[in-house]
């Protein structure tokens, strides 16, 4: 269009000129001249209003326009992203059941790690980063070119069952411009719907591979272990307390998130143990995003406690462990982990007035650190 208007204002110019000097010529010679100052006129308005509409519409001025919508894709009014590609050298399984997965990038140093479902269609693990460094709630970056991340299959892509030697499609890239804490993007797709975009588009899917150990794994995290109806019924006069216990881990998993419900901010992060018979054993694991001292953690304590006891009126614990962290920036991380034998843990009783040092008084084991 510029360069359309530009061509007739040359030609209007040439025109203006080449009558100008028609004009003066026949003045000069003195004759009646066919160019008069009116047509001169005319002429002239339109060759100057053509340099101006020349003028608006400079391809120069429409590049910068172009220039600006090149620049990265905003997140936010203020924050900018940018993805990079990763290639990775070595994924292995971790003893907690996690791949770790290594490799290198031309990402900068400090950029953080994400690893999302290789689904962009799937609405309830997508956006999600299932990725941590070594510590479960603290981001993996990357240093000169090489990074390492955890990825938890259970984060990535939620499955009732899970098989062994079943490979699980994710998009593994490095991150400029994300703001806050992992909670903030591993809780819920806190990612913009601009950036989940952008993803698919510039990072290609990889596989990883579930081993069989890993899905006996996630799968004892759910499984229940009472009796299922194809055995024999076992009559009450059999009974004895060798038989296996009817404590039900979803039954505890739905109480305990139940119960952190009423907590603002709490989450369960994760439960293991031993319940098939008792004795048993069990490491509960919360993120409080509130957290900031370990007297805060109070309330997740009281109603981890609450949900254990409610779960089974008959539960023997030998050991329990319960876990309290929350991130204090994006590089600190406050952690309150508490242990309680098994005397310790029946004995104890909570109410809503309960306090930090009660609770702990009776724990055989309790510290609080900052992890850098």
């Amino acid at each position: 269009m510029g360069s359309f208007i530009s061509l007739l204002w040359v030609i209007a110019s040439i025109s203006f000129w080449i009558l100008l000097i028609i004009f003066i010529l026949d003045k000069i010679r003195k004759k009646t001249s066919k160019v008069n100052s009116k047509l001169l006129t005319i002429v002239f308005s339109i060759g100057f209003l053509l340099f101006i509409l020349a003028i608006i519409f400079n391809p120069i001025n429409q590049k910068k326009d172009t220039d600006k919508s090149a620049k990265p894709i905003k997140s936010t009014k203020t924050t900018n992203y940018k993805l990079y590609k990763l290639h990775v050298d070595n994924v292995s399984v971790t003893d907690s059941s996690d791949w770790k997965v290594e490799g290198t990038t031309d990402a900068p140093n400090g950029a953080k790690l994400f690893a999302t479902h290789g689904d962009e269609n799937d609405d309830n693990d997508y956006g999600l980063n299932a990725a941590s460094s070594s510590y479960v709630d603290s981001w993996s970056t990357v240093r000169d070119g090489k990074f390492t991340m955890y990825v938890n299959p259970l984060d990535l892509h939620y499955e009732e069952t899970y098989k062994g030697n079943t490979n699980f499609s994710a998009f593994l890239f490095a991150i400029t411009g994300l703001k806050g804490g992992l909670s903030k993007y591993n809780d819920e797709p806190a990612i913009s719907s601009k950036l989940k975009n952008l993803i698919p588009k510039n990072i290609d899917t990889t596989e990883l591979t579930l081993n069989d150990s890993q899905a006996d794994y996630y799968n004892s995290l759910g499984n229940s272990s009472s009796t299922t109806s194809s055995e024999p019924e076992i009559s009450s006069s059999s009974s004895s307390s060798s038989e296996a216990s009817s404590f039900s881990q979803s039954e505890l998993n739905s109480n305990l998130k139940t119960h952190l419900g009423k907590v603002d901010g709490a989450k369960l992060e994760s439960v293991n143990g031993q319940f098939d018979i008792e004795p048993y054993t069990a490491n509960v694991i919360i993120y409080d995003k509130n957290v900031s001292a370990p007297v805060l953690a109070t309330d997740d304590l009281i109603q981890t406690i609450k949900a254990l006891k409610e779960t089974d009126g008959t539960e023997n614990f030998e050991t329990l462990m319960i876990t309290v962290k929350g991130t204090i920036d994006d590089s600190k991380t406050m952690v309150c982990k508490l242990t309680f034998n098994e005397n310790d843990f029946n004995n104890l009783s909570v109410t809503d007035d309960t306090t930090f040092d009660q609770i702990k008084s009776q724990a055989t084991d309790s510290f609080t650190r900052k992890q850098e």
